[in-house]
């Protein structure tokens, strides 16, 4: 199963759990048009989307981010890493 179909399957089947894609597609030619994959992964149901390469921090930022998102949406406390 490639990424797109998984992130599909993941969010049709746990919607709630949210999901972060990560691209590190290159770009084979710069003047070609060519798809935006992490809007694309946004479209299907990932909550955050990185870019790689990507940092630990961006990383740890985008996990806490989809947290505190949790957090708002249940009203509740979750442990932050």
């Amino acid at each position: 199963m490639r990424g797109f179909e998984s992130i599909r399957v993941f969010h049709e089947r746990a919607p709630s759990i949210p999901l972060i894609a990560m691209s590190g597609y290159a770009f084979a030619n710069a003047d070609a048009p060519t798809p935006d994959f992490l809007r694309m992964a946004l479209d299907l149901g990932a909550t955050r989307c990185l870019r790689k390469p990507f940092t630990p921090v961006a990383l740890m930022t985008v996990i806490n981010e989809c947290l505190a998102d949790n957090e708002a949406r249940q009203g509740g406390l979750t442990h932050r890493l």
